[in-house]
């Protein structure tokens, strides 16, 4: 995930970033886990 952080910055796809956002979401949110999993 941090990889993936770096990459996002350094490249400044904003794609990267926001998948970052998604993934650092769900792991904070339990409950939104199964929701993105649909």
């Amino acid at each position: 995930m941090q990889t993936v952080k770096k990459k996002g910055l350094v490249n400044g796809d904003t794609a990267i970033v926001a998948t970052s956002i998604d993934m650092a979401e769900v792991a904070v949110s339990p409950p939104a886990s199964p929701a993105a999993a649909q």
